[in-house]
């Protein structure tokens, strides 16, 4: 995770990481069950950093990660 004197958003749960990708919370769970996407549990809440989901998406735009 990418750690700055900055504060990221932190997005708690599939629904607003969803909203923020633009995927619906069913694809978010599945591509973070197979590893696809950056983030961490919180008990059984997915969350991630806005700023790792940006970078994951630049990658994702170049061809470095499996985008599918």
């Amino acid at each position: 995770m990418h750690i700055s004197n900055e504060r990221s958003e932190l997005l708690y749960g599939a629904d607003k990481i969803g909203k923020f990708l633009g995927l619906n919370p069913r694809q978010i769970r599945r591509r973070f069950k197979a590893g696809q996407l950056p983030g961490f549990h919180f008990g059984r809440l997915i969350c991630a950093s806005a700023d790792d989901l940006r970078e994951w998406l630049a990658s994702a735009a170049h061809g470095g990660i499996d985008a599918q």
